[in-house]
């Protein structure tokens, strides 16, 4: 059971959470259209037909994911030290301009004489290496940012959310680019209008430029309202300096357990893009499927049934928002279903953004049942360096709130034991402070808190960042040199 410190920990005002939406809508529709402007060569290629043949396809977007894998070596690093703000404003920038000049550079092609002559392979190559250059900016300055707005009990449900907005970008690569397509072979009848499927995201990430330069911050402190411990694994930590990127990449690297997981993410991303990105290419050139069949990109005609559709959406969550016990979560999932609806007619990239939804859902949900929304076990492979308790420990601490360790990391690993600790009484409410001072740390569990007795579940293998009170850490090391295992 969380206890009720924790809960006031996150029980944002009204305000702050009006501020917060300002700060994450606009950041989620931006990493949006940054796919639109990314998986948008896929449409392009269909349109070109010879002009871009599968092979180039396959060495342009090849150039781009390498590049991509690359520079989040660099980037990752290099957003710790600018901040997330300045990292999602590079990102919307430099992809625009990247579309920018893709898109350019196809007009000129198409409509000059003789477009086969032209370096299109090479060109393409080297601005899409651009585009995902600066693509790669965008999740690790997200991560960035929302780490300092969000609570980490709030981050399983959120990421669901977050993650919609996400997939739709899919849906705006695959789908609506087509659709603009088709709109400017109407408005420009007689031209070459695939550069349009370049400029339309072009546009769009150079609106949202501006726009998050007005609005998003790093954190609650640059936007009025004051910052709060987020709970996570950085709390406590008051020293502001990052870590040396190859300090931080040299564990990354040699942790078995995030390698394990880079394998697997390795393995999935073939498969990912495979399908998500030749499928539609096999759809039209072998089964010679129709534009608007639901395996290429669909078609929204009746739209007042899709109107209605968004209609009952809404309808149920506002119902929903005012209910409560199991027939919220009945609305919640008939309402969801119901948005949802319409994407079946959306074509691949509707298919894949109800792909998309349905799974980010389920997985922070998952987060939140079993992980408390930290995403076990790979987001605490690189701090963890104990091992698992035992399962008759595990049982016994399960549902209380993480405290300190104050034993020191250059130390072997040594076994669970309970560290009692009288702490003197102090001006005002001492447990308040104790307290304050305990939720901020990492490992180990609050046995007991209530007033100056203080017990601690004590674990050996981290040394948390926190300056406790001179009176709480004497008597931690007292109470170690009488005789506690080292």
């Amino acid at each position: 059971m969380t206890s009720g410190s924790e809960i006031a920990e996150f029980s944002h005002t009204a305000d702050f959470r009006r501020r917060r939406f300002l700060n994450w809508f606009p950041m989620g529709l931006t990493y949006a259209f940054l796919y639109m402007g990314r998986y948008n060569l896929t449409v392009a290629k269909g349109a070109l037909g010879d002009l871009m043949t599968k092979e180039d396809f396959g060495i342009i977007f090849a150039a781009g994911t390498i590049t991509y894998a690359i520079a989040f070596l660099v980037n990752g690093p290099l957003v710790d030290r600018l901040g997330g703000r300045k990292g999602i404003l590079a990102a919307a920038l430099g992809a625009s301009l990247a579309n920018f000049a893709m898109g350019g550079y196809l007009h000129y092609v198409t409509s000059a004489g003789r477009p086969e002559e032209a370096p299109l392979l090479l060109v393409f190559s080297l601005l899409y290496a651009v585009n995902m250059y600066f693509q790669s900016f965008g999740a690790v300055s997200i991560v960035k940012v929302n780490a300092h707005w969000f609570h980490v009990r709030e981050r399983g449900g959120f990421s669901g959310i977050f993650g919609t907005m996400i997939s739709s970008g899919i849906f705006l690569a695959f789908t609506a680019n087509q659709w603009f397509l088709d709109l400017a072979k109407v408005v420009f009848p007689g031209r070459p209008a695939q550069w349009v499927v370049f400029a339309v995201p072009g546009i769009l990430l150079g609106l949202m430029f501006f726009i998050e330069f007005g609005l998003l911050r790093d954190r609650p402190g640059q936007a009025g309202h004051e910052d709060f411990d987020t709970g996570d694994a950085s709390s406590g930590d008051d020293d502001s300096a990052p870590e040396p990127a190859l300090k931080l990449i040299g564990r990354i690297i040699t942790n078995p357990i995030i390698l394990t997981v880079a394998c697997i993410e390795f393995c999935t991303g073939v498969l990912r893009n495979g399908v998500m990105h030749w499928f539609p290419i096999y759809t039209q050139e072998v089964w010679a499927l129709p534009d608007h069949h639901m395996l290429r990109y669909g078609s929204w005609e009746a739209l007042w049934i899709i109107g209605l559709c968004f209609v009952v959406a809404a309808i149920s969550g506002f119902i929903a928002s005012r209910s409560k016990g199991p027939r919220r979560g009945y609305l919640v999932i008939f309402g969801g279903l119901a948005f949802l609806a319409p994407f079946v007619q959306g074509g691949w990239g509707g298919l894949l953004f109800i792909a998309g939804v349905v799974g980010g859902n389920v997985a922070g949900w998952v987060s939140d049942l079993f992980f408390q929304s930290r995403r076990a076990p790979a987001t605490r492979a690189i701090d963890e360096r104990e091992p698992s308790p035992a399962p008759d420990q595990v049982r016994a601490d399960r549902g209380r709130e993480p405290v300190p360790n104050l034993g020191a990391p250059d130390r072997p690993v040594g076994p669970v034991v309970d560290l009692h600790v009288e702490v003197p009484p102090a001006a005002g409410r001492p447990g308040d402070q104790v307290q304050g001072a305990l939720r901020r740390l990492r490992d180990g569990r609050v046995l007991h808190l209530q007033g100056p007795a203080l017990a601690l579940h004590l674990r050996r293998s981290h040394q948390a960042r926190l300056r406790l009170p001179a009176d709480v850490a004497a008597a931690a090391a007292a109470a170690r040199s009488r005789g506690l295992p080292r």
